[in-house]
């Protein structure tokens, strides 16, 4: 019994000293910043109140900083009155290579017959401010996005652009200010049919903000054919790093809201090859045509139109809704045109239907008819024979010329010289082509082979 009312007691009077806990977090804004300062000022007020009904002796105290952490209270014992409450500050410096948000940084100890202890926070807030975010599609101005918003009205086909404009919050006279980033744009969900990750970097100096059109960054993405009428919730997210490493990320959040058509059959893609012709007068439409509509279209169909070419087809085909992958189809057409044809730049239109004759899309690709200019080729002139020059052959024949091996080697000029003297003559000798010593050895050899022979004949009548 006795311990129960001693532990009703502690919690009595640990109750009775409260701590405004919104005041345990030390906002840390790095605008301040200067030159290349390595640390930052900082000061928070930390109310403390007595809500009891007597008077609390209550101490407090700093504990678990990291040392690049120095700070100090104005304050480490105060005595309140029942009701009453006081103010007591932490200040100090902290460094500046911490990245953006709230992290624990050590302990507030407060102590009124009883100690408690409270987790003391840093919140460092984000450099990089997005100024301006537009959406556009297919070209045209939308809006312009908050941090939680929606883009409606959406259709398979379309191009959306997000155009971001950007702040560097740093002062321009600190040193280590400029900020290096990435813009990132991500969706995943199986129902839009395409994963959507796109990102683009930027670099911004210190105080610098981006508010031109040029500058503007650009992130852009189209709404998949195969997408369904659903909502569609996109992040985007902008980091980026100072000089000091220091971490800062804002976000946003968009909902692409997608709603298609019933009836929407478009020509996709629409091309010719070649595009330029001559001599030979052929050439192939590739057309794709595609329903982007939620309705079948059992009664759909492609004309091609040019009448100086002389071009009129009409194909039939079905197409499955949008959201099936039989929903778009391949058409090729050959061309194979007269000769007659003038040359010039001729439109060739192909027009897509729905329910037998509702127009639906449209699309015009050029074919170029340029003027046959090939012509034989004419026979290349024959070389005209050279006429000899009995003068220059006469000096070019070389001469014979006798004389002594002395003779030669005193006719070239010095081992020192990096050249022929001009009026040197080599001279040839003309050496017998064999010495009596050769005939000698010739002879013995045939001896030789003739004794050899005589053995080999000799073998074989014994064998005999």
């Amino acid at each position: 019994m006795l311990l129960i009312c001693f532990s009703l007691f502690s919690f009595l009077a640990l109750a009775a000293v409260e701590v405004e806990t919104d005041d345990l977090t030390i906002p840390v804004n790095y605008d301040s910043l200067r030159d290349n300062k390595e640390e930052l000022e900082v000061s928070r007020a930390i109310t403390i109140r007595n809500t009891g009904d007597a008077p609390e002796n209550i101490t407090l105290a700093l504990a678990n900083l990291p040392s690049a952490y120095r700070l100090s209270l104005s304050q480490t014992a105060i005595q309140l009155a029942a009701g009453a409450s006081q103010d007591v500050t932490v200040s100090g410096k902290v460094p500046v290579n911490a990245d953006q948000g709230v992290s624990e940084i050590g302990d507030l100890k407060v102590t009124a017959g009883a100690e408690t202890t409270y987790r003391l926070k840093t919140d460092v807030k984000s450099m990089i401010k997005i100024k301006r975010t537009t959406a556009f599609v297919n070209g045209i101005e939308k809006k312009n996005i908050d941090e939680q918003d929606d883009l409606k009205n959406l259709e398979p086909g379309d191009v959306v652009e997000l155009k971001f404009r950007l702040e560097n919050l740093f002062d321009e006279d600190y040193d280590n200010g400029d900020l290096e980033g990435t813009i990132r744009i991500q969706l995943d969900d199986s129902d839009f049919d395409e994963e959507i990750d796109e990102e683009e970097s930027f670099s911004l100096d210190a105080g610098k903000r981006i508010d031109s059109t040029t500058d503007e960054i650009v992130l852009s993405f189209t709404i998949p054919r195969l997408a369904k009428d659903s909502d569609y919730s996109m992040d985007i997210e902008i980091e980026a790093e100072d000089g000091n490493n220091a971490n800062f990320i804002e976000k946003m959040e968009l909902v692409l809201e997608v709603d298609r058509k019933q009836d929407d059959v478009r020509v996709e893609t629409l091309t010719i090859t070649p595009a330029e012709i001559s001599c030979v007068r052929r050439s192939q439409i590739v057309a794709k045509v595609s329903n982007f509509g939620s309705n079948r279209q059992p009664h759909a169909s492609l004309t091609l139109v040019n009448a100086d070419l002389g071009i009129n087809t009409n194909e039939n085909f079905e197409l499955s809704s949008g959201t099936n992958e039989k929903g778009a189809i391949v058409k090729s057409t050959a061309l194979d045109l007269s000769n007659d044809i003038k040359p010039g730049s001729y439109p060739i239109v192909a027009t897509a239907y729905y329910d037998f004759n509702q127009f639906a899309d449209r699309k015009t690709v050029e074919l170029v008819v340029k003027k046959c200019t090939t012509q034989p080729e004419a026979p290349a002139p024959e070389p005209t024979p050279a006429q000899p020059n009995s003068t220059a052959q006469a000096e070019s024949e070389p001469q014979p010329v006798t004389g002594t091996e002395e003779d030669i080697n005193t006719d070239f000029p010095s081992s020192s010289s990096s050249a022929l003297n001009a009026n040197a003559v080599v001279k040839t000798i003309e050496i017998p082509p064999y010495t009596a010593e050769d005939f000698l050895i010739a002879g013995i050899i045939i001896v030789i082979i003739f004794l050899l022979a005589l053995i080999v004949v000799f073998f074989m009548i014994l064998i005999k």
